[in-house]
């Protein structure tokens, strides 16, 4: 139930503060003063979009705020998605209420609130037809839409269909997972080969990448490469030392005559004696060296054989790594693991392409069989709801109306079940049933509307209906059954109408005056609750006009009379 709408700085509303209580209010004004304004506020807070154009003082924000009382669907809703929402208590009642502020900034951002947590506009717009059921004469609302016409079946077939619907959505979910499965795992199998991922795998695991010594490689090869050059500069490097084998030469038997002149001084000075020692350790350094140059150019062998082999094994790395473009072998490594992962993933694949088909044709049989076991109860509640609505007609003047539905198997299964479906309709006696959208006029609709929302009204998920000139194009006798059936209607939803009729007005539990003035050379939209004395006043002038006569009064007061209960 939408409790309090606050207007701040909107259109023609400086602000306003608008309180609806349970049970039937009826908005009137002239044409102008600002209804549709109102209506459009609220807009916002159910997630309208907005700009800058909106703001009355385009320096200042813009605020709408809105306090609702949810009922079940709305309550369900809200826990699902973890808004903020407060509990009050009423007459030892308690009952979740919750506030939804809307805010258009002078640059024309706008921003959502449920509480105080910001929201985006999408959740809003899904929650709005849960808190209010919005409805006008040429409005294209869910009634004349396919889903709206099966939500109405659906609310007239109750918790059976309710049980239907949701064990149908349960298997159509499956079978809707199962195929776009098969989809994904196709499409991938033609990107991803399963041979071609295995040739690629075994080339990386050829190349025996996890015993790979790259360093170790590189440089043997290098050796192998530069045979000849190494060993000719380790036998120059050990002729060097040793001389030519002549005469005492090269530079160990110089450090042997340096290391005898020190030796004949060691006892005449002790500071000889360290450089004695370190000439010796100098001798025997270059010693072995001598042996190690030596040993090293035997070891060094040319092997052309070896080398044609490493250099092929270098080859190899080098090609892999710029086919996987990997900067070194340890990234080659890590692709190998990738393709493994993606080989098994691939195998897989396979292999669950080869069950998936089975799970699909299950999954659509069952789909198939809870579709045509809801298509069954919705035929039923749709006979049913044209049934109760005919009647409803009825009282509403229009005795010959034809009205049913006409259902289509639909070539596959789709959210919405099996069967298609159009609602047909024929006002006058003599005139085939045509599609609704196709034939029935505005007067035709408005009644029609109301009409099936009085036989679903017991059932009502949305505890708000507004019904914005909905009785626009009808007068006199048709106009008062109208205003009757809202009557009815308002014992079990909260009603809020805008109306020009006084037939409709006179009997609304609350009245409330919209109207518009002028000062300082602007205009101003301004919202009043009206007593019984105003409200006769009110009644009178849209009786008869801007000069409100006695006879008017009393044509008012003969209204309320008759709307008062008995």
């Amino acid at each position: 139930m939408l409790g309090r709408l606050t207007i701040e700085n909107y259109a023609l509303i400086k602000r306003a503060d608008i309180n609806w209580t349970q049970g039937w209010t009826a908005l009137t004004g002239e044409t102008g003063a600002g209804k549709s304004i109102v209506l459009d506020a609220l807009g916002l807070v159910l997630g309208a979009r907005a700009d800058a154009s909106v703001l009355r003082d385009p320096q200042k924000k813009c605020i709408v705020e809105a306090q609702f009382t949810l009922g079940e669907a709305a309550l369900k809703f809200v826990a699902g998605h973890d808004l903020d929402c407060d509990l009050d208590c009423d007459k030892g009642q308690a009952t979740e209420q919750l506030t939804v502020r809307r805010v258009i900034a002078p640059g024309g951002r706008s921003r959502a609130f449920v509480g105080d947590e910001p929201v985006r506009l999408e959740v809003l717009r899904e929650l709005a037809p849960l808190l209010i059921d919005f409805h006008g004469q040429d409005d294209g609302h869910r009634l004349f839409k396919s889903a709206g016409r099966l939500h109405a079946i659906d609310a007239e077939g109750g918790r059976e269909v309710a049980a239907a619907k949701n064990a149908y959505e349960s298997a159509f979910g499956t079978w809707t997972a199962l195929v776009a499965e098969q989809n994904r795992r196709l499409a991938a199998g033609a990107s991803a080969d399963l041979d071609y991922l295995q040739f690629q795998s075994d080339e990386l695991l050829d190349a025996e990448l996890e015993s790979l010594d790259w360093a170790g490689l590189e440089m043997e090869l290098s050796e192998l490469e530069h045979a000849e050059d190494i060993q000719r500069a380790l036998q120059s490097a050990a002729s060097a030392l040793e001389g030519d084998g002549g005469e005492l030469s090269g530079a160990i038997a110089d450090i042997q005559r340096a290391l005898g002149a020190v030796a004949e001084v060691v006892k005449a000075s002790p500071a000889c004696g360290p450089i004695h020692d370190r000439l010796r350790s100098v001798r025997i350094e270059l010693e072995d060296l001598l042996a190690e140059c030596g040993s090293a150019a035997e070891n060094i062998v040319a092997d052309p054989r070896k080398m044609e082999q490493l250099g092929a094994q270098r080859d190899l790395i080098m090609r892999l790594m710029t086919k996987h473009r990997a900067g070194d072998p340890a990234a080659l490594q890590v692709r190998h693991v990738e393709l493994k992962g993606q080989l098994e993933e691939a195998r897989h694949r396979t292999e669950r392409l080869a069950e998936i088909d089975g799970e699909i044709q299950a999954a659509l049989e069952e789909t198939t069989r809870s579709g045509e076991t809801l298509h069954t109860l919705r035929s039923a509640a749709s006979m049913a709801l044209a049934e109760k609505t005919t009647a409803q007609l009825g009282a509403l003047k229009m005795p010959a109306v034809q009205l049913y539905w006409t259902w289509s198997r639909r070539s596959e299964p789709a959210a919405q079940g099996l069967y298609s479906h159009d609602l047909l309709f024929s006002a006058n006696p003599g005139h085939p049933a045509q599609a609704i959208e196709k034939v029935a006029s505005g007067g035709e609709r408005s009644r029609l509307l109301l009409a099936m929302r009085a036989v679903l009204a017991a059932n009502a998920e949305v505890p708000t209906l507004i019904l914005d000139e909905i009785d626009t194009g009808v007068s006199g006798d048709v106009a008062d059954r109208m205003a009757r059936l809202m009557a009815d209607i308002a014992q079990n939803t909260q009603v809020i109408v805008i109306t020009h009729l006084p037939q409709v007005a006179a009997r609304a539990e609350h009245q409330q005056r919209i109207s518009k003035s002028t000062g300082d050379g602007t205009a101003l939209t301004h919202i009043e609750e009206l007593d019984e004395e105003a409200r006769i006043e009110e009644l009178a002038a849209m009786l008869s006009g801007s000069e409100i006569t006695e006879d008017a009064r009393s044509q008012a007061r003969q209204l309320r009379n008759f709307a008062q209960p008995a």
